[in-house]
């Protein structure tokens, strides 16, 4: 997204594992649950997001925001986990 994303709800999830590779082919990679990324440069403003009722099943890193791009921390602004 060029010019980030806001207001979004995301509701009634269910990520398991379990559908996920496994064996030599799996790794932690593979078990994010919830990931947000980004960064200044690629996307701007994470703002007004809303995750409810969701199930995760196995999970390495149930919610996982990181900057995948370069070293600066992304502009998260109101993420919001209810159950």
């Amino acid at each position: 997204m060029t010019r980030g994303v806001e207001n979004v709800s995301i509701y009634d999830l269910t990520i398991d594992a379990d559908s996920r590779p496994v064996g030599s082919d799996a790794t932690a990679a593979d078990f994010n649950g919830i990931r947000v990324k980004s960064d200044e440069s690629r996307g701007g403003l994470v703002n007004n997001i809303t995750y409810s009722q969701i199930c995760m099943r196995d999970m390495t890193n149930a919610i996982l925001v990181s900057t995948a791009y370069n070293p600066q921390f992304p502009n998260v602004h109101s993420l919001t986990l209810d159950r």
